[in-house]
C-alpha cells in the first residue's frame, strides 16, 4: 500500500480481493507499519465478516522499493449456507437448504506492488482460515490465494 506520494500521506485505503472468499475491505493506519482491516467477504454461499491487525515491511532486501511486504492476523464471524439431500420413503428425496454460524481465525500474508505515481496498489496474499464453530466443527483451508486491487486515499 502507498505511503507516501508527492509529500501527500495517504493512511485510508479501500480494496477489493479476488480468491477463494471474494470481499471488499477498508484499512486505516494506525502508525507506519501498522493498520486495521475490515473486509465484507463471501465464500460457501455465505457471508462474512473479518477484523484484522496488518503489519508492513517496506524494505525488503532482494526487491524493488515498490513491492511492499505484509503480514497480520485477525478473526471472523458469518454464515455459511449448503444443500443437503433428505429422503422420505413415501416421497424419495428433496434437497433441504441448510445454514450455520461460523466464527474463527485468520492470517495472511502477502505482497503489494505500489504505483510511485498513482494511489493505486495491486496486491497477492494468501489469508489460511480456521474455522473454529461450523457445519462442521472445526474446519480449515490453507490456501485462500488472492489476487486485489488497493485505492489509497
Amino acid at each position: 500500500m502507498v505511503p507516501v506520494s508527492k509529500a501527500q500521506r495517504f493512511d485510508r485505503y479501500i480494496g477489493i480481493r479476488m480468491g477463494y472468499g471474494n470481499g471488499l475491505f477498508y484499512e486505516t493506519q494506525i502508525n507506519d507499519m501498522d493498520s486495521y482491516r475490515f473486509m465484507y467477504s463471501s465464500r460457501d454461499k455465505g457471508m462474512h465478516f473479518t477484523a484484522m491487525k496488518i503489519k508492513r515491511k517496506y524494505k525488503t532486501e532482494h526487491l524493488p522499493e515498490e513491492f511492499l511486504m505484509y503480514y497480520g492476523y485477525g478473526g471472523h464471524i458469518g454464515y455459511v449456507k449448503w444443500n443437503k439431500a433428505v429422503t422420505i420413503k413415501e416421497i424419495g428425496y428433496y434437497w433441504d437448504q441448510r445454514s450455520a454460524a461460523v466464527i474463527g481465525l485468520d492470517a495472511i500474508v502477502g505482497i503489494s506492488y505500489d504505483f510511485k505515481r498513482q494511489p493505486i496498489s495491486i496486491t497477492f496474499d494468501v489469508k489460511p482460515f480456521f474455522d473454529l464453530l461450523g457445519p462442521n466443527g472445526f474446519n480449515t483451508m490453507p490456501y485462500d490465494f488472492a489476487f486485489g486491487a488497493v485505492y489509497c486515499f
